[in-house]
């Protein structure tokens, strides 16, 4: 614990590493209205878009868009987010950010840290918790009162062994590992809600989405890692939505990189109700470790996404 709290006191106390200006470089296809994020393939609009940008650190504060807005169980509209998680309130037309922290914190889970508490360095909020050193600087930076709120947790060791803290809707991780003014991010928790609590809930389906397309989410395996050469082997291919649900009749098209940089493309297959296809293709007489790159894309309503797995021929 000596050691953690020398490191911390150091980097963070005696050099008071500057912060710096969150990034605004990202690609993307936009309008006032509509951002479309070419980088996970969703869109932000209207008011959540105009709370998006309402900072000019977005990237640092809530990330790329993980879903597109819908209506979740609780008659809510929302969208997710890396780090945070956007609610529509009806009775004043503003969206905000959920207090995702609240929800996710348990208190006693991690231990506290030891990282001293200089006064000057350090500011006592009125619900009795303490933010100290580049935290601080960070919640300053960033208008932190606004899109984080107040600090519900002491600063802890999380289980990977970052110095952590809880604020009200989000959390601030400290990686030694990154470079100067890079030191503080805030953890990607609306990703870790959404896994661990949309799975258990209603899904929004039909009337409840938003306009929103359904984008594919696209997994590719196949049966055996390791094959012989003249013999078969047989593909998957699952492919979800951006809500986890199963995509019927998606259009799957399969190109394989062959070992010598050749390129053969299957008959295109589509999913069944659950989202699964599967083919049978041949292997030829390849030399032992010889390797074969898959690529499966899925295709519905003009909307496509892609992955890749591979094999190789092992005697």
């Amino acid at each position: 614990m000596g050691i953690i709290r020398r490191i911390f006191f150091v980097l963070l106390s005696l050099t008071l590493l500057p912060v710096l200006a969150g990034t605004t470089s990202r690609g993307y296809a936009q309008t006032t209205t509509e951002w479309v994020c070419e980088e996970t393939g969703f869109t932000v609009r209207g008011e959540f878009l105009e709370f998006y940008r309402s900072t000019n650190n977005e990237l640092e504060l809530f990330g790329y868009p993980i879903t597109g807005q819908f209506v979740d169980g609780m008659g809510h509209r929302v969208q997710y987010f890396q780090k945070a998680r956007f609610d529509f309130d009806e009775a004043t037309g503003l969206v905000h950010a959920a207090p995702i922290g609240t929800y996710l914190y348990t208190a006693g889970e991690y231990e506290v840290a030891d990282i001293g508490g200089d006064s000057s360095l350090c500011r006592l909020f009125s619900n009795g918790y303490t933010v100290c050193y580049a935290f601080l600087q960070f919640y300053d930076a960033k208008n932190g009162a606004t899109y984080l709120g107040m600090p519900i947790s002491d600063t802890e060791i999380n289980a990977a062994g970052y110095l952590t803290q809880f604020f009200e809707n989000g959390v601030l991780e400290w990686h030694p590992e990154r470079g100067t003014g890079q030191r503080v991010v805030v953890a990607d928790m609306g990703r870790i809600y959404y896994e661990r609590t949309v799975g258990f809930l209603p899904q929004p389906t039909g009337d409840n989405i938003l306009n929103t397309p359904r984008i594919p989410q696209v997994d590719v395996f196949t049966s055996k890692a390791i094959v012989s050469a003249n013999s078969s082997e047989e593909i998957f291919v699952i492919v979800k939505d951006q809500y986890q649900q199963p995509l019927s009749n998606a259009k799957i098209s399969i190109v394989m990189t062959l070992p010598d940089g050749t390129e053969e493309q299957t008959s295109p297959i589509y999913t069944n109700a659950d989202g699964i296809a599967k083919i049978n293709i041949s292997i030829g007489n390849f030399e032992p470790r010889d390797v074969v790159n898959i690529k499966a894309t899925a295709t519905i309503d003009q909307e496509s996404a892609s992955a890749k797995t591979w094999f190789r021929v092992w005697w």
